[in-house]
């Protein structure tokens, strides 16, 4: 699927809205924490601890990976 010119720029308007969090010695602290609470896989592990340290909603609809930790989860299909 290739995208034309306008969508294109669309995506990248889009995507320079995004702020970038780095990894950082805190996250990985509580990726240890989390682990210990719930056996999660590394990719969800981060991206949840990434929410926890800076205090952000995690946005998901795959919920059920993250019951139990404490972290404020939207999921925005379930209406």
């Amino acid at each position: 699927m290739t995208f034309s010119q306008a969508e294109e720029k669309y995506v990248a308007d889009l995507l320079n809205l995004f702020k970038i969090i780095d990894t950082s010695e805190e996250i990985a602290k509580q990726c240890i924490k989390n682990r210990k609470v719930k056996k999660i896989k590394i990719v969800g592990n981060i991206i949840v601890s990434t929410a926890m340290v800076n205090g952000l909603t995690l946005v998901t609809r795959n919920i059920k990976d993250f019951n139990g930790l404490d972290v404020k989860i939207l999921n925005p299909f379930e209406f």
